[in-house]
């Protein structure tokens, strides 16, 4: 049968060919390879009943298995806005192995986490995001899908970020982050992967060509930028020169973009999308 998402839904990550999608109502996960036309719903779990909940999905190669990780964190304001740290419940923590076919329960990260900020970046076996702590500081943090440990990572000396609106993708198979506000982007890598010394910037992006500000980035095989701003518009740039080519400008709140190549995955699991070249993100109004 058709994938269908009829509250509309999350992508949450792409990875070998396997894209992974959360519907915004159920929190319910499914796996989807457009590329065969598969799918692979997972099962259900009592924790997906609490809202505060953080996704990452990547791939373990040395059990050769594909990961999902939810974290449930409190919500630690009160109605009227207030924040009261451990008002909440405890942290929880669920891995799914798609080999293993189940949710399995691991240690939370001793980080007391506010607010997440960023969607799940997957590099080098290791998902990253960006968070705010009690501690009203942001870092990155980290969970290794082998060893199955959080960990953090420092951000880089950007003045003013903690104002900015943050977004972390891969850059040439190490960190990548860019900070967004209504007048500039400026585009950071991390030279040698978990070394937050290695920071340096890449590119200063003027936003006033992006209308809100940058609101996603890719970086592509020859080295340009992707680009997606709060418009739906979406540009190419180039470093060397900070040169632009204006892509397509979409209309829809929905679109989205990651990264994605061809496989097999999903080939000898989950069930056929029948009669369905994708799912169905629709929406109620």
């Amino acid at each position: 049968m058709p994938m269908k998402f009829p509250n509309g839904c999350y992508i949450e990550g792409s990875c070998n060919g396997i894209i992974c999608l959360r519907d915004l109502c159920s929190n319910d996960v499914s796996h989807w390879n457009p590329s065969i036309r598969r799918k692979l719903d997972l099962p259900f779990h009592d924790y997906f009943r609490q809202n505060c909940n953080v996704v990452g999905f990547g791939f373990d190669s040395k059990t050769d298995d594909y990961k999902i990780i939810r974290l449930f964190y409190p919500d630690d304001y009160n109605r009227v806005g207030v924040f009261y740290p451990g008002c909440g419940e405890p942290y929880k923590s669920i891995v799914y192995s798609v080999k293993k076919r189940v949710w399995c329960e691991i240690t939370p990260p001793s980080t007391h986490i506010l607010r997440v900020r960023s969607r799940a970046c997957f590099v080098n076996g290791v998902l990253h995001w960006v968070v705010s702590c009690y501690s009203l500081n942001e870092i990155i943090l980290t969970f290794d899908l082998s060893t199955q440990l959080f960990s953090e990572i420092m951000l880089p000396e950007e003045p003013n970020r903690h104002t900015m609106r943050p977004i972390i993708f891969n850059f040439n198979g190490s960190l990548g982050m860019s900070f967004s506000n209504d007048y500039y982007t400026p585009i950071w890598a991390m030279k040698e992967y978990n070394n937050s010394a290695s920071w340096y910037m890449v590119l200063k992006l003027k936003n006033f060509q992006f209308e809100g500000g940058v609101k996603a980035v890719l970086q592509l095989k020859n080295g340009n930028f992707l680009i997606r701003n709060y418009k739906n518009v979406y540009e190419v740039r180039y470093p060397k020169g900070g040169v632009c080519s204006e892509v397509c400008v979409r209309d829809s709140p929905t679109v989205d973009m990651v990264m994605y190549v061809e496989s097999l995955a999903l080939l000898d699991i989950g069930t056929v999308c029948i009669n369905a070249n994708q799912p169905y993100f629709t929406r109620k109004k």
